[in-house]
């Protein structure tokens, strides 16, 4: 019995999460008798409001799994400590947007896209960024805060834990539209590169910071992102080629070769990120990482 729930552990966050989700959704409705839905995305409020939810429900339940955990860190006073390094933050933005930009560029230059510009507010901008910012603050906590942080608990080695939480990610989007087998595997293969990020950097704001980069990237120059279609874009990126394998078609870059050899240039790039040897454990105190 005791093995059975070690094994189920890692997975009660996304019930939970879900739980609490549906919860606050109800709650909404009701209080200001509004109709939220989690397939609209035609309206860029009702798609900041749902990750809002979202937002909210994952990080209540991080906070309820590791109550016991966060109530030592805070009596200890070692959240005065933490510290986010800067470079972190700017070589996981820089990295998407350069990859990103230089594909659609080859994109353009032999005339498999078209890219025209378009109207944007600085609302709008505003209320993209915000959006992909819950997103990868969400999935993050979910897939690598949590459970696979669990797994490797569970798991001698590293790399089971890793290809489950993986598949986890991946069995996130399975409901995402225009989702196809490349487009799967890159979904697998993104998991893997935030987790092997997660496991180097030994906290979430490297895999925050490039997730982060990556959705908006795309989305900023007019392509789907995991096969979803945001109402508001800086350019719109019109096909040429009817090649899916190469541009992604609609579920994005995603969906394409090149969104294969960018996911396994950025897990190369993990694998060679410095290894973090000590963190600042929840417990409060210095640990060093085998």
């Amino acid at each position: 019995m005791k093995i059975l729930i070690q094994t189920i552990k890692p997975f009660t966050i996304i019930i939970l999460f879900i739980l609490i989700e549906l919860f606050i959704t109800f709650i909404v409705n009701t209080l200001f008798k509004s109709d939220i839905s989690y397939q609209d995305f035609s309206s860029m409020r009702m798609i900041f409001l749902v990750n809002c939810i979202s937002l909210s429900a994952a990080i209540l339940s991080y906070i309820i799994l590791y109550r016991r955990e966060f109530i030592k860190w805070y009596k200890v006073k070692y959240y005065r400590l933490i510290s986010v390094r800067t470079s972190d933050i700017i070589i996981g933005i820089i990295l998407p947007l350069i990859f990103i930009s230089f594909s659609v560029l080859l994109l353009y230059y032999f005339n498999l896209i078209d890219i025209e510009r378009s109207k944007i507010y600085i609302s709008d901008l505003f209320l993209l960024v915000s959006i992909y910012l819950f997103v990868s603050i969400k999935e993050e906590l979910l897939c690598r805060g949590y459970i696979l942080r669990e797994l490797v608990k569970l798991y001698s080695n590293k790399s089971i834990a890793l290809l489950i939480s993986s598949i986890v990610f991946l069995s996130l989007h399975l409901s995402n539209p225009n989702l196809t087998l490349i487009g799967a595997l890159n979904l697998f293969l993104a998991g893997v590169m935030l987790g092997i990020s997660y496991l180097k950097t030994k906290n979430l704001i490297y895999p925050i910071s490039i997730h982060l980069s990556w959705n908006f990237t795309q989305s900023f120059l007019g392509l789907n992102v995991s096969g979803i279609t945001m109402p508001v874009r800086y350019f719109n990126s019109n096909f040429i080629s009817t090649s899916d394998y190469i541009t992604g078609g609609d579920f994005g870059l995603e969906g394409s070769i090149i969104g294969i050899i960018l996911n396994l240039l950025l897990i190369i790039i993990a694998l060679y990120l410095p290894q973090i040897k000590t963190r600042l454990t929840f417990n409060g105190y210095l640990r060093k990482i085998k």
